[in-house]
């Protein structure tokens, strides 16, 4: 419990220095973080691959199946703003 506390808390505190970033900040953290991703997806094996996508699939799968109706309309709309995606409901 004492872990979870302190990582609710960290999570908050991250979120807040992350809000008060100006945009030009908020950019050279996106690009920063592209290149170091790039540069360790480029070193990765196609097994490493393979894992890692194998596991995104997973969380992405417990995350859906843990979302409420509401929040699978809200994930939706998001997905339609990124790529203008037809919403059908469950």
């Amino acid at each position: 419990m004492k872990k979870r506390a302190r990582l609710q808390a960290d999570q908050v505190l991250h979120s807040l220095a992350r809000a008060a970033k100006t945009p030009e900040q908020y950019q050279v953290r996106l690009q920063s973080q592209q290149v170091s991703q790039t540069a360790s997806r480029t070193a990765e094996t196609p097994e490493q691959r393979q894992s890692r996508l194998q596991e995104d699939q997973a969380y992405h799968r417990v995350t859906r199946a843990d979302e409420t109706p509401i929040k699978h309309v809200a994930r939706l709309l998001g997905l339609r703003k990124q790529r203008n995606v037809a919403i059908t409901l469950k």
